[in-house]
């Protein structure tokens, strides 16, 4: 009877260590890696406008919705494909 329960533990031990994998591949690092592509994204932005202003082409140096909104695209695109890496990768394994 020992046997037994010390395998259903042991089973239940392993799908929590799967379960927290799969959750730090497929959750925790796309996001956090997504925050990098945002923040790259979002610089890269606002060093144009930046540089614009000081040329000329812009009589106003502003931020605006907008300039938020094309570097959520960049967290999207950075997230997605960490999520395609992640999922290439564990098919390789199995």
């Amino acid at each position: 009877m020992n046997v037994s329960v010390d395998s259903n533990k042991t089973k239940e031990k392993v799908q929590k260590i799967y379960l927290k994998k799969i959750g730090r591949d497929y959750i925790v690092m796309p996001l956090e890696i997504g925050l990098y592509g945002f923040a790259a994204a979002f610089t890269l932005i606002i060093l144009i406008r930046l540089f614009a202003f000081l040329v000329g082409i812009f009589e106003t140096f502003q931020v605006t919705i907008n300039d938020f909104l094309t570097a959520l695209w960049g967290f999207l695109f950075i997230s997605f494909v960490t999520v395609i890496k992640h999922y290439r990768d564990m098919q390789k394994s199995h």
